[in-house]
């Protein structure tokens, strides 16, 4: 049977809804990432950092490396 939901109810579901999304569709991004990620020392991989607020989620790496490393740009003149 399916859920009923009153009127007055909608909007909480429907953010309820989109909170479970982004946490997972972040948490998704965070397990792949982490995956792809290079490792030599392992360094690199543990640094990956996630935030999850209501309606946005973010996954970082303040290795200074992390992005020549990850995507090939901002090369440092040595490598």
């Amino acid at each position: 049977m399916a859920r009923q939901i009153r009127l007055d109810q909608i909007d909480d579901v429907m953010k309820e809804a989109v909170e479970d999304l982004v946490a997972a569709t972040t948490l998704e991004w965070t397990k792949r990432v982490k995956k792809a990620t290079p490792v030599d020392t392992g360094r690199l991989r543990a640094a990956w950092q996630t935030d999850i607020k209501p309606l946005q989620g973010t996954v970082t790496n303040n290795l200074p490396y992390a992005e020549p490393v990850c995507f090939g740009v901002n090369l440092p003149p040595s490598w």
